[in-house]
């Protein structure tokens, strides 16, 4: 099994559609199951759309993991292309701890597990931008020695 995790946006902290594809090492029969696990900076909400191979699908939603249910089989070998569109990106530019992956089966049997030698992490490259800023002093005398106080306010809290 192998994967890729792609945000439609690397901006910190906004809400974006992630893709991920996942090559499979062993067959699924319709009915099985993708369960993405996520790194603790990655978030989700609830209400999104999820789609299996561009097409509309039922998905769980966890506040650690999505389940993605497969409808159709798939053969060994075979590239899997998921995606889900309320993922909130982490709220730094450092890189992801890693994602997980396991497929199971209609039975609900475990069928492969992404090896954790793999590395499966997403890096945001853009910070988002402040919300507000303002700048006030202690004196508006011209000349005088004075203390400016810089206000900033952003949409997540700085690690």
């Amino acid at each position: 099994i192998s994967s890729t995790v792609t945000p439609t946006s690397t901006t910190t902290a906004s809400t974006t559609t992630y893709t991920i594809q996942v090559r499979i090492a062993n067959p699924l029969n319709n009915g099985s199951q993708l369960m993405l696990y996520l790194p603790s900076t990655v978030s989700l909400i609830t209400g999104g759309v999820c789609t299996v191979q561009s097409v509309t699908s039922s998905c769980t939603v966890n506040s650690n993991s999505i389940s993605f249910n497969l409808a159709t089989s798939y053969t060994s070998g075979s590239t899997i292309t998921l995606s889900y569109t309320n993922f909130i990106n982490p709220s730094s530019t450092r890189p992801t701890s890693t994602f997980g992956i396991t497929t199971f089966n209609s039975a609900l049997e475990t069928v492969d597990i992404l090896p954790a030698s793999l590395l499966l992490t997403v890096t945001m490259v853009n910070p988002s931008l402040l919300l507000s800023t303002s700048v006030t002093r202690s004196s508006v005398q011209n000349r005088f020695i004075t203390t400016y106080t810089f206000f900033f306010t952003q949409s997540q809290i700085i690690n």
